[in-house]
Order: structure tokens, then C-alpha cells, then sequence
């Protein structure tokens, strides 16, 4: 029994230092401006902007490790909370037009042209009108079992936008979205074994390596 609390302790010690680590991350990042709040980590490298799912905050991808994963291969990465959600002011459920304008200002501010935009589930409305109707915005898109909209697969083909589209094995809605948005000319759809609705915290180190390949591809194309 005293190796047994041994071990314990040292793996509850372990996850306390990766929690501290990758809390440090965000923390060090945090910004609050115009009663928006985001990570912005800087830097380089190809910004990556992480939106969130009803349920969840920017904190999410402090939480999982996915900004800190990005940061450690030289990205930029930008986490916000969107409006009415986290610690972001502002009503939930705006039009769509007004969800595009808030897109579309947000990186005005951050001075960033074009990024890989990563759209888990709700956030997709606002990922998703900013792809079909400013395309010119993104380097890449990354859809996680975003919302289906209402979308004609002509203008499906229409986007030239490099598509990952990401599900759980496990969420029936995940997979709709990902047949539907695979209309877009050459997509990848990518599943996590046994995942749910929120698979990147099912397997995080596969959701990790899934997106990080995505990213070197786009890196070695921009390149080319």
C-alpha cells in the first residue's frame, strides 16, 4: 500500500507540473482588450486562431495542451473567448452578418492578415461564413464537428481553403458535419477513435498530432 501511494503521489505531482507549465502559457499570453479576452502568444510563426465550443472558454486549449503544443513548434497562437461566452462581453446569438464583422475586426486588431482558423462545434457559425464569404482570411481551416449550417454544395466546392475536418467516433452529429463539409474540394476527415462530441479531449496527443500534421503541410506548401 505505501508503494502504491507512493507512485500515486508522484503521478498527482507529475500532472500538477504539466497543469502549471501549460497554465503559465496562457497566463504569461493573456490579454483584455475592449472587453475581449484572448491568449495571443506572438511571435513568427503561422498564426493559429483557436475558437471554442458552446460549452467551453479559451481555457479549453490551455487546458488540454493544445497552445502550449503549438507554441513548443513555433506557431502563434491566438485563443479567444467569443462574444457572451468565458470573460468576453457581448450577446450570445448574433446575426450572422454581425458574427462575420466581429471576425473580421478581432484580426484587424491583431494585426493578422490570414490564419489557420480551428472551429470546434457552435464556433463554426462564426468559422464558416467568415470561410464562404472572406476566404482570403485563411491559410487553413480546422473543423471540429462544427455546427452544419445551412450550406448548397456548389458553394462547398466553390472554397479553396485547405480543409481538415475532425471528429469523434462516438458523435453521430460529428460525422453529419463531416460528411457535409467534405463537399469542400480536397478536405481530409479525420475520426478519434472512441471520441465524443468534444474529441480533442478524448485523445488529446492524437488531436495534437493530427492538427500539427495539417500545419506542416500548410507550412511546406506556403514555402513552396
Amino acid at each position: 500500500f505505501g508503494t502504491m501511494s507512493f507512485w500515486h503521489g508522484l503521478g498527482l505531482c507529475f500532472l500538477l507540473v504539466i497543469h502549471s507549465a501549460v497554465g503559465d502559457v496562457c497566463d504569461d499570453h493573456l490579454h483584455v482588450v475592449h472587453d475581449i479576452t484572448y491568449v495571443d502568444t506572438g511571435g513568427s510563426g503561422m498564426p493559429v486562431l483557436l475558437l471554442h465550443g458552446a460549452r467551453f472558454t479559451h481555457k479549453t486549449w490551455c487546458e488540454v495542451g493544445t497552445v502550449k503544443t503549438l507554441v513548443d513548434s513555433g506557431r502563434r497562437v491566438i485563443a479567444v473567448d467569443l462574444p457572451g461566452f468565458g470573460e468576453t462581453r457581448g450577446r450570445r446569438g448574433l446575426p450572422e452578418e454581425q458574427k462575420i464583422k466581429w471576425m473580421m475586426q478581432f484580426m484587424e486588431h491583431l494585426k493578422v492578415s490570414k490564419a489557420v482558423i480551428v472551429a470546434p462545434s457552435m464556433s463554426g457559425t462564426f468559422a464558416l461564413p467568415l470561410l464562404f464569404h472572406e476566404p482570403q482570411l485563411f491559410i487553413g481551416y480546422v473543423g471540429v464537428a462544427a455546427v452544419i449550417g445551412e450550406v448548397s454544395p456548389e458553394v462547398l466546392r466553390q472554397v479553396k481553403v485547405p480543409t481538415l475536418l475532425v471528429h469523434g467516433q462516438r458523435d453521430h452529429m460529428g460525422q453529419r458535419s463531416s460528411s457535409v463539409y467534405s463537399g469542400i474540394p480536397g478536405s481530409q476527415v479525420r475520426e478519434i477513435p472512441d471520441g465524443e462530441h468534444a474529441c480533442y479531449l478524448t485523445n488529446p496527443a492524437l488531436w495534437h498530432d493530427m492538427l500539427t500534421t495539417f500545419l506542416k503541410k500548410l507550412e511546406r506548401a506556403t514555402a513552396a
